[in-house]
């Protein structure tokens, strides 16, 4: 029987693709805290400027549980957090933890929709930053950074980083064209993200005087490269433009001309982001000057990281089932079928349904939706109690409803593979997914799929 799938494309380039669009989910976003000292507000926080300088940062007054959050304008999966504290030492951060909530509206104080992220116990230097991983990744539209401390304490923060994607180029082999001032190559990857140079020791890379300066990583194996996001340096701006962004599954000395190019960009503000195009793959990627600009041919970095998968990574499902009020995170088991067939297995707990929506998302999986290498099926059991696979068990292939590609215009660059999944007899008590032959198992590893019953 024919099926009509409703494909949305984006044909208008100066409005829809957007490759300088951000993929920080905090950056500008509406913020708010538990109090402020001195005019040091909370959206000091989301606003790009990566400066340590007190002033420029977030701070609550020294009270009891001190709290900090941000609310996006819709729900993503929220994977990690990184905190660049202020220069002074008096009050180091210490002693934090971060929660996510599916509600826009969570009372920060003693709602208890907010699930933890991870807790965070060893102090944030000054000037530096700290990386903090969720332990589970929660779909939410809130985060909430609070202090654990015992007694009065304040909360202060000169930028909140939030990301659904996996920064791969941590503390990963850097080279440039040569080191001046100190500026080794490696501190452009080191994961601290102060723009002042000089503040409480180096902060950024930095080049001698070269036509056509670089700076070059290793990923240590070959990659998917869907974006990059670029922190300059504070006071000098203008000295990084017209950076083309090259990769090379082999080691190369870059050249203006000189392997794949993923991005070009020809002004950078202080917090920039380039996305790459679609076929960006490659174990080594290099930042290089193109143009000649008089005696200003520096190349200063004071933070890159680099959005991504690695080829050889393991295949991850992330499965959540929501209602309007609340979500509820599931598990994906991979099983064989009689056939020898690999595929993951979702128990949708108590909540089983004869309808069921499933977005299933993932960057640039929207082709593959497409193309049928990528299915669903419910799992309509008859009886009200089942475990596994057993008789009485229907399988019905969900039917693919539409597609949208988010590779540029999602702040999490995923595309959305929508789903409806019916039982015309009973209940779905399992979804399952398979992958076809045709299926790339290189590209995809990170697929998040949204239950709605």
């Amino acid at each position: 029987m024919s099926r009509l799938i409703a494909i949305i494309l984006f044909f208008n380039l100066s409005v829809c693709q957007d490759i300088y669009m951000t993929v920080d989910l905090a950056l500008k976003k509406v913020t708010q805290q538990s109090s402020t000292s001195a005019a040091k507000i909370s959206s000091f926080a989301v606003d790009g400027k990566f400066n340590p300088t007190p002033a420029l940062c977030s701070e609550t007054l020294v009270e009891s549980n001190p709290w900090w959050t941000v609310k996006f304008h819709k729900a993503f999966f929220v994977r990690t957090v990184r905190i660049l504290s202020p220069s002074t030492k008096p009050q180091k951060l210490k002693n934090i933890t971060v929660k996510t909530s599916f509600l826009e509206n969570a009372n920060p104080i003693n709602d208890e929709s907010f699930r933890t992220c991870n807790n965070f116990t060893v102090s944030i230097n000054p000037s530096q930053s700290a990386t903090i991983y969720c332990i589970q990744q929660y779909y939410a539209r809130k985060v909430l950074i609070s202090s654990t401390k015992e007694g009065p304490v304040k909360l202060n923060f000169c930028e909140v980083e939030i990301w659904s994607m996996r920064n791969i180029a941590l503390n990963k082999q850097s080279s440039q064209t040569s080191s001046g001032w100190s500026g080794a190559a490696t501190i452009a990857n080191d994961g601290h993200t102060n723009a002042l140079y000089y503040s409480n020791g180096l902060t950024c890379s930095h080049t001698h005087n070269h036509v056509y300066s670089w700076w070059k990583i290793d990923l240590s194996e070959q990659s998917n490269i869907f974006a990059l996001t670029v922190v300059n340096r504070v006071g000098l701006t203008f000295r990084l433009k017209d950076i083309r962004v090259s990769v090379s599954d082999i080691d190369f000395t870059p050249t203006i001309y000189s392997q794949t190019e993923c991005s070009i960009k020809e002004t950078f503000n202080s917090y920039t982001t380039l996305r790459s195009k679609k076929d960006c793959t490659g174990r080594y990627l290099a930042m290089q000057m193109t143009k000649k600009h008089g005696s200003q041919n520096y190349l200063t970095l004071c933070e890159v990281s680099i959005y991504g998968t690695h080829f050889n990574s393991e295949i991850t499902f992330v499965p959540v089932i929501v209602n309007e009020t609340y979500t509820c995170n599931t598990v994906a088991i991979k099983k064989i079928d009689c056939n020898g067939n690999s595929f993951y297995s979702i128990n949708l707990l108590d909540l089983s349904g004869n309808q069921i929506t499933v977005d299933l998302m993932s960057v640039l999986i929207g082709n593959e939706c497409a193309k049928s290498s990528l299915k669903l099926f419910a799992h309509c059991s008859l009886d009200h109690f089942v475990t596994g696979w057993q008789s009485n068990v229907v399988l019905n292939e969900c039917e693919l409803e539409s597609v949208t590609d988010g590779y540029y215009t999602e702040f999490d660059m995923n595309d959305i593979c929508s789903f409806k999944c019916r039982c015309n007899e009973g209940e779905a008590k399992y979804l399952s997914v398979f992958m076809m032959e045709s299926f790339p198992l290189t590209t995809y590893k990170d697929i998040y799929l949204v239950i709605k019953l």
